[in-house]
């Protein structure tokens, strides 16, 4: 018998019973012809009884029917249930339902019937569909879903291997295993999407289908494409450089290393077994270097899964130079009588070009060291001409040293006092000397002949000989260098050289057209300034 579809909608529940009746009916008229040899071997009374019980079965059939409409998941009590027709009675057996279908919502119902005419029996089992009354018939709107498995790499998994879920407006089925020749789904109209979970080894891809806004009684189409992932692992190791201190290294001048074997910055290694591998960064001199970061832990350790493509970052970072250190200097200037403009010589504006180029010198360093300018001799006292500070100890040189320059050599008067102005010098430095320096220095300008204290007339004596080289082994004993620089005739830089640091005599011998520099290293040029 053909499948019938019974539901409690009041609108179209006479059509629906009329539709069974028919059906039954033609049943009916088909099996009768089928059995009319059957009826034919019967005698005539007896066959007429046949008849009547299988009519009486085909009622009970029909009220079966109707209490299922009715009830949906009508059955009979035990033992059946005894129906009325006319004069004489059915019984409905048994309703038997089978599995609902979740898109249609319909059940198989399997009805057993029995009816008996003056000793003529007649038994009949039908199966009929019945709608589950909770889902009204909507027009739905229905999704094919196809799973396609591409195992192109290691992968052996099948579509049905991958679960779908999909969400929306009552979608049925909601769950269910994938399938290559496609799932239907039914679902009211609206938003919905489709998804597939994954198994580690594989990736996904959906189509546009696969989501959106459907509309009533429209059919789509979702493909679900999965991929299988090579077994094996890709990492990449990137140097990241930043030179901004002056340095000029770039990314592959680094040395990186995976488990010990070189691998160049921003290069991918592919074919690495799946697990845990240790990445390296050699140091580099002038770099400060990062730990990893990115994908890799601080230590460099990371751990690569079956077809992970991973990258490990290290950064190099140039190191700004350290700040020069320099030593507390004092620029002492000779400004004696041999210096004198109006003499035969002029020695003045040479030594105001040397004071000034020291300043140039130290003036772009940074943190500049502290300097101060000294002069002998001090004219107020007439008999030592003893040296002093024109320029106390500073970093900050203009205009306040040039300025003491070119205000203390302007002109040269008076006799030289070496010991006064090493001794001078010394106290300046202790006094006002910056204590974190790299030390005390003394840059002594001078023609070398000294006369006091002690002498009467303008050579050198013992007593000034003697006091100076005192004061510089003192000065000296205390940690700090003297530098000296010979300006005048020859006759005194033997024993300027004297009062040095590891003396290393040159001079620069003054003329009448000028003077000239020296041939090696500067008078009694030593230590660091």
């Amino acid at each position: 018998m053909s499948a019938h579809f019974i539901h409690q909608q009041p609108k179209g529940f006479i059509a629906l019973v009329s539709a069974l009746v028919v059906s039954l009916i033609l049943s009916t008229i088909a099996f009768s012809v089928s059995s009319s040899g059957y009826f034919a071997r019967l005698g005539s009374s007896t066959a007429e009884y046949k008849r009547v019980s299988l009519g009486l079965a085909e009622s009970c059939v029909n009220i079966a029917m109707l209490k299922a409409a009715a009830t949906y998941g009508y059955v009979p009590p035990l033992g059946g249930e005894t129906v009325p027709v006319g004069s004489e009675t059915c019984v409905i057996k048994g309703v038997v339902y089978g599995t609902e279908d979740p898109v249609t919502h319909q059940v198989p119902a399997t009805i057993t019937t029995q009816a008996s005419f003056r000793g003529a029996y007649s038994n009949m089992v039908i199966t009929a569909d019945v709608r589950n009354p909770t889902f009204a018939l909507l027009a739905r709107a229905t999704i094919t879903v196809m799973v396609h498995v591409l195992n192109d790499d290691d992968g052996t998994n099948t579509a049905g291997d991958f679960t779908v879920n999909v969400t929306g407006s009552d979608p049925a089925p909601i769950s269910f295993p994938g399938s290559e020749s496609g799932t239907y789904v039914s679902l009211n109209a609206g938003a919905y999407v489709v998804d597939l979970n994954t198994v580690a080894g594989y990736t996904k891809s959906l189509s546009a289908d696969c989501s959106g806004n459907v509309a009533v009684s429209e059919t789509r189409v979702c493909n679900i494409t999965v991929d299988d992932l090579s077994s094996a692992a890709t990492l990449t190791l990137q140097a990241n450089v930043v030179n901004d201190n002056g340095g000029t290294k770039l990314p592959t001048d680094f040395l990186l290393q995976i488990d010990g074997t070189v691998q160049a910055s921003g290069l991918p290694r592919s074919g690495l077994v799946p697990g845990v591998h240790l990445v390296a960064g050699a140091a580099m001199a002038g770099y400060a270097r990062s730990v990893w970061g990115y994908h890799c832990a601080a230590n460099g350790t990371i751990t690569l899964n079956v077809g992970e493509n991973k990258t490990c970052i290290i950064t190099y970072d140039d190191i700004s130079p350290s700040s020069p250190i320099c030593a507390n200097t004092l620029l002492m200037l000779d400004r004696t009588g041999s210096m004198d403009p109006s003499g035969p010589i002029n020695y003045l504006p040479d030594e105001r070009v040397a004071a000034n180029s020291l300043l140039n010198l130290y003036l772009p360093l940074s943190p500049a060291p502290k300097l101060g300018i000294g002069v002998f001799n001090d004219k107020s006292n007439n008999s030592s001409y003893p040296a002093r500070i024109v320029g106390p100890m500073t970093n900050s040189y203009s205009p306040t040293l040039y300025n003491a320059i070119a205000t203390w050599l302007d002109i040269a008067k008076g006799a030289t006092n070496l010991s006064s102005a090493i001794s001078v010098s010394q106290t300046e430095l202790v006094a006002n000397g910056d204590p974190d320096a790299a030390g005390n220095v003394i840059i002594l300008i001078s023609d070398g002949i000294t006369n006091r204290p002690g002498c009467s007339g303008s050579s050198p004596c013992a007593e000034a000989i003697n006091a100076a080289l005192a004061s510089a082994e003192a000065a000296k004993a205390a940690g700090t260098k003297i530098y000296t620089i010979h300006f005048g005739n020859s006759s005194g830089y033997t024993f300027l050289a004297s009062l040095a640091n590891n003396s290393a005599v040159d001079h620069f011998l003054s003329t009448n057209s000028g003077w000239r520099a020296p041939t090696a290293n500067t008078q009694n040029a030593s230590g660091n300034s």
